[in-house]
C-alpha cells in the first residue's frame, strides 16, 4: 500500500487475541534456549545512544527492562548488565545491545525498530546481540505514535517509539521467546502483552504480562514460587493476582493488569482491551472492546445480546467479531452491527498466514534447533526484505527473520506495526 491506512479506515481492528475474563496462555518460543550455567547472562550496552535520548537514560531502560525479567518468580532466567562499552554487533561471543545510525551497516529494512541477531554456530552456545534502528525511527520515551500497516515512512520526519516497549520486547527474544499465537486452540492472546507485535503507544507495552511471564517459566521453570498471594501483593490497584494451573511450574500465581472486556470503551489513547479494540472513528480515538468468533455462543448474552459476525475487510481470509445484536442468522450474515455501517473495508495487512507473521519469529529459527523444520535462513530472508519494503506487508508484518554478515546467524526484528489478525475458520 502506498497511502497510510490512518487516513481510509473508518474501521480497524487492532488486535492480538480475545477479550475474555480469563486468559489462557499464548506464548510461544523461538528455539533459542541458554544453559542454566550461562546465567546470569552478561550484556553490554554500546556507548552511542540514540540521537533522541541519552546515553544515561537508556543505561536505565536496559537495566530496568533485564531486572523485569530477571524479577519473573517461576523462573531462574538472570541476566547481567554488565555496562557501557565499546563492543561490535558480531558474531562473536559477547552479547551486545546497541543502536545503528548508518544504513550502510543496518541490514533489517527502514520499516525495523529492532532485532534480536541470532548465532547458534559458537562452541559455547548460542551468540545473540539486539541492535535498534536510529535510522528510521526516534527513540522517545512514552512514544505516542500510533504506527499503522501501510503508513508510509518519511525520512526527513522519521517515526517514534518507545525504547522501554521495544527493549523489553527484543530482550524477550534474547531469552527464547516468539510472539503470542492466536490460533493455537484453547489460547487467548493478551493484546497487551510485551512479545505481541503490535507496537501500541504511550508505553503501554513497558511492563510484563502474565502471558509474558508465563512464556519465560515454561522456558526456564522454577516450581513453587510465585509473585503474590492476594492482589495487595500486586504494583498498584490496576493490578489483580490470578493463579494458573500449568504443566510446567504446577500452579503460580502472578500480578496481571486489568483488562476491559467485551462491550467497554476503547480507543487508541485508552487501549484496555485484553485483545480487540474495533475503532469506529477515523482517528481511532473511540471504539468497543470485542473478541474474535467462531460461532454466537462464543459471545455474551448478558446484559445485551451480541452476535458472531464477519468484519468488513480486504484480507482473503474473513475475520469475525462479535459484535452487538441478536442471533437469527446464520453466522457471518446477519448483517447487523459493524458490517451494515456503510464504512470503509478493512485493509489486508498484507501477510498470508494466520498470525499475521509466521514468516515472522519462527522463520530463521531453524538454525537454533526449534521444532520448525523447513524453514530455512534463506526463506527467512526473503520474508524479511518483503516486509521491510513494505512498511510491513509481505513476509511478516511483526517479526522477520534475517541473516547477518559473517556466520548465519538470524534476527527477530520488530516492525513497529499494528498487527491485524485474520483468523481463520
Amino acid at each position: 500500500m502506498t497511502v497510510a491506512i490512518a487516513r481510509r479506515l473508518a474501521l480497524v481492528a487492532l488486535a492480538a487475541g480475545v477479550c475474555l475474563p480469563a486468559q489462557a496462555a499464548a506464548w510461544e518460543h523461538n528455539g533459542l534456549e541458554w544453559d542454566r550455567d550461562r546465567f546470569p547472562l552478561p550484556i553490554h550496552l554500546q556507548p552511542a545512544p540514540p540521537d533522541d535520548t541519552d546515553l544515561e537514560t537508556i543505561a536505565e531502560i536496559v537495566q530496568s527492562a533485564f531486572t523485569s525479567w530477571n524479577e519473573v518468580p517461576c523462573s531462574y532466567a538472570e541476566l547481567e548488565y554488565v555496562g557501557i562499552e565499546d563492543l561490535p554487533i558480531a558474531v562473536d561471543d559477547d552479547q551486545v545491545l546497541g543502536w545503528a545510525n548508518d544504513p550502510e551497516t543496518w541490514l533489517y529494512g527502514t520499516a525495523t525498530a529492532g532485532a534480536t541477531i541470532i548465532d547458534v554456530t559458537g562452541d559455547n552456545g548460542p551468540r545473540v546481540d539486539i541492535w535498534f534502528n536510529d535510522i528510521s525511527f526516534r527513540w522517545i520515551v512514552g512514544a505516542n505514535t500510533f504506527v499503522t500497516p501501510g503508513l508510509e515512512w518519511d525520512e526527513e520526519d522519521p517515526l517514534e517509539v518507545d525504547p522501554e516497549s521495544v527493549v523489553l520486547h527484543e530482550v524477550g527474544h534474547l531469552l527464547g521467546l516468539s510472539h503470542p499465537n492466536p490460533n493455537v486452540e484453547g489460547s487467548q492472546p493478551d493484546g497487551l502483552a510485551t512479545m505481541v507485535f503490535a507496537l501500541l503507544p504511550n508505553a503501554q507495552q513497558a511492563t510484563l504480562a502474565a502471558d509474558d511471564k508465563l512464556g519465560l517459566c515454561a522456558r526456564y521453570p522454577i516450581t513453587g514460587e510465585s509473585e503474590c498471594i492476594a492482589d495487595s501483593d500486586c504494583p498498584d490497584s490496576s493490578y489483580f493476582c490470578e493463579t494458573f494451573d500449568t504443566d510446567f511450574v504446577d500452579e503460580v500465581a502472578l500480578c496481571e493488569e486489568s483488562r476491559g472486556q467485551i462491550g467497554d470503551f476503547c480507543g487508541i489513547d485508552a487501549y484496555v482491551c485484553a485483545g480487540i479494540c474495533l475503532f469506529t472513528t477515523t482517528d481511532y480515538s473511540e471504539g468497543f472492546c470485542t473478541a474474535f468468533c467462531d460461532e454466537h455462543e462464543d459471545c455474551p448474552e448478558e446484559p445485551e445480546l451480541w452476535a458472531c459476525d464477519e468484519l468488513p475487510t480486504t484480507a482473503g481470509e474473513p475475520v469475525f467479531a462479535c459484535v452487538p445484536g441478536d442471533r437469527d442468522e446464520p453466522v457471518g450474515d446477519s448483517g447487523i452491527g459493524v458490517v451494515d455501517s456503510g464504512l470503509p473495508t478493512l485493509a489486508d495487512a498484507g501477510s498470508s498466514d494466520d498470525t499475521g507473521g509466521d514468516d515472522a519469529g519462527a522463520d530463521g529459527e531453524d538454525d537454533t534447533g526449534d521444532e520448525n523444520d523447513g524453514d530455512t535462513a534463506a526463506d527467512a530472508t526473503e520474508g524479511a526484505d518483503e516486509g521491510a519494503s513494505s512498511g510491513g506487508g509481505g513476509g511478516g508484518g511483526g517479526c522477520a527473520a534475517a541473516p547477518a554478515g559473517g556466520a548465519a546467524p538470524s534476527a527477530l526484528a520488530l516492525f513497529g506495526l499494528a498487527w491485524l489478525v485474520r483468523r481463520r475458520r
